[in-house]
């Protein structure tokens, strides 16, 4: 799994209960279309990846409203198909099948004993945390004939940190599967050397600090040297790997093998160009 960090000034809207930091970290390689971050959120592990997804999803009653991160009253807004949950100055949340900005009109009429005006519903936001819900209650003309509220539920798809750290393995939450990672993994040996894989392959193969392939070898120093050095396999995340300790022929040096074993994940050294996208130039 990688992941590369991309310093930003981007901004957005208000997004209720949210506040991301403003790095990201985009998947490269295998991990494209990925995205990582800190949510400041301890109720969701505070880092997460997500499948190219800035905040969170609301599903109303069995729809699932995407966020649309366009300002309407200094807050984004929500969609599902051709109906909109967005902030009103007049109702505050309100879900409504109108262009998101339009304020909805509601008017009781003493005569007919109804109400005139637009059909929407209004309520409150649920907290960012999961099985969170909270309710929009008709309004308008949907409150004639005691029209029944509608729930909404947060919905985050993501893969969540176990131990809301930056680096290491996170576990899939809100409906997807499998297992990532953040960070180069890094072993260490039984004399608490530490080897951590490089982010590319060079000539077909990872690196691993000094640990390289050489003449079809996975070597520690040098082959050859006066000094000794090691002989293993490519490090393995699943089982340990012993590098064994050889000399010249006729050499008196002495030394011990060295036994690896996975230890963590860490953030790496290495950078590479990012593209983020484009924009038009304002005339």
């Amino acid at each position: 799994m990688s992941f590369q960090y991309v310093p930003t000034l981007l901004r957005t809207p208000s997004i209720p209960n949210w506040s991301i930091q403003r790095g990201i970290w985009r998947g490269v390689g295998t991990d494209n279309g990925l995205l990582a971050f800190n949510t400041n959120n301890y109720s969701l592990g505070y880092y997460v990846i997500t499948q190219n997804l800035w905040a969170y999803q609301l599903k109303i009653d069995s729809s699932v409203y995407s966020p649309v991160f366009n300002d309407v009253n200094g807050y984004i807004y929500w969609q599902y198909s051709g109906y909109y949950l967005y902030y009103s100055r007049s109702f505050g949340w309100i879900l409504h099948n109108r262009f998101p900005g339009y304020e909805p009109k509601e008017n009781y009429n003493s005569e007919t004993r109804q109400y005139d005006g637009d059909a929407f519903h209004a309520g409150s936001i649920p907290t960012a945390a999961d099985g969170a819900t909270s309710y929009l209650q008709p309004r308008g003309t949907n409150r004639n004939g005691g029209g029944a509220n509608k729930t909404i539920a947060f919905q985050f798809p993501r893969w969540q940190s176990i131990n809301r750290t930056q680096f290491g393995e996170y576990e899939a939450k809100g409906g997807l599967s499998g297992k990532k990672y953040i960070g180069l993994p890094r072993w260490r040996d039984n004399s608490y050397n530490y080897y951590v894989r490089s982010l590319e392959k060079k000539n077909g193969s990872f690196s691993y600090s000094n640990i390289s392939l050489t003449n079809g070898k996975w070597l520690i120093g040098e082959a050859n040297s006066p000094a000794g050095w090691y002989e293993g396999e490519e490090p393995s995340k699943t089982a340990p790997v012993t590098f064994r300790f050889c000399k010249p022929e006729g050499s008196t040096v002495s030394g011990y093998n060295r036994t690896l074993k996975l230890a963590d994940y860490v953030q790496g050294s290495e950078t590479t160009s990012a593209y983020m996208g484009e924009v038009a130039i304002w005339r």
